[in-house]
């Protein structure tokens, strides 16, 4: 995911269970919300295909934020669960 990758985005942890992530604040100690919106678009988008039948590809349908406060100073980590599977739709 070269968008990640630019961006600073971390995967630590990969199954079809569990997809976790991380990325540290480096502008004067503040985390953009788009950057925290791509964090956790990025495990999502990680975590839907693991999920998928074999040959079968994916497509996001919805996502939204809402923040409640700005991150400052450290890490930023997310997690990203399939909450349901189903023959065309993937709730991540």
């Amino acid at each position: 995911m070269p968008y990640a990758a630019a961006l600073g985005i971390t995967v630590d942890e990969t199954a079809p269970e569990l997809v976790r992530g991380r990325l540290r604040c480096t502008a004067r100690g503040l985390l953009h919300g788009r950057a925290v919106m791509s964090l956790a678009d990025t495990v999502g988008a990680a975590c839907a295909p693991l999920n998928l039948p074999p040959g079968a590809g994916t497509a996001t349908v919805e996502s939204t934020t809402n923040p409640s406060r700005a991150v400052r100073d450290g890490t930023l980590h997310a997690e990203a669960r399939a909450l349901h599977v189903g023959r065309s739709f993937i709730g991540v």
